[in-house]
């Protein structure tokens, strides 16, 4: 196994693990309190990383099937390479806030307590994904994908793999600083 996608697939698993020892348990009541009205309640976290991790889905499903070719753009954007790093350092900053885009905001109404396994089993989805790339051997540092955000945002496939479990460190450390409140 490529030792990258070895690691991302461990940092996966270690969240899903934190995230039903932590949260598996908790009422419908617990995982929907906010911390206050204009803040995110810990459902509405996972809420928020199934939708996000699902609009990368039909972008790993075309990789991992061998259908995905770089594109022009994809092949000749020079901030392809940086784009990835520059999101990566956003999301690693604990004094960089960014706002979920409209796309992926979560549902704002009371969300069942399900949303737990319901998280699991779309990161376990993501796992599918990074285990079938790995298999075909794909180069995930000279493939070049395109942001879920919109086509003109591409990164290395390596980035947006890192991107996406990095995404879901960050967001887990949200919800349980939800849950200290």
């Amino acid at each position: 196994m490529d030792k990258t996608i070895e690691g991302f697939i461990k940092r996966s698993e270690a969240v899903i693990k934190k995230t039903e020892a932590e949260f598996g348990s908790l009422s419908q009541t617990q995982l929907n309190k906010k911390p206050a009205p204009d803040k995110w309640s810990a459902a509405q976290v996972f809420d928020h990383l199934i939708i996000y991790n699902s609009a990368y889905f039909p972008i790993y499903e075309e990789v991992a099937s061998g259908r995905h070719k770089n594109s022009l753009w994809q092949s000749i954007n020079p901030l392809s390479h940086l784009t990835g790093h520059f999101l990566l350092k956003a999301l690693r900053s604990n004094t960089f806030k960014v706002k979920a885009l409209k796309t992926f905001e979560p549902g704002a109404g009371t969300l069942p307590a399900s949303i737990i396994k319901d998280f699991v089993q779309n990161t376990n989805i993501l796992l599918k994904y990074f285990t079938q790339i790995d298999e075909r051997r794909i180069d995930v540092n000279k493939t070049i994908v395109h942001s879920p955000a919109g086509t003109v945002f591409t990164y290395t496939l390596k980035d947006s793999m890192d991107i996406s479990v990095t995404h879901m460190e960050r967001h887990l450390k949200q919800a349980e600083r939800v849950l200290k409140n």
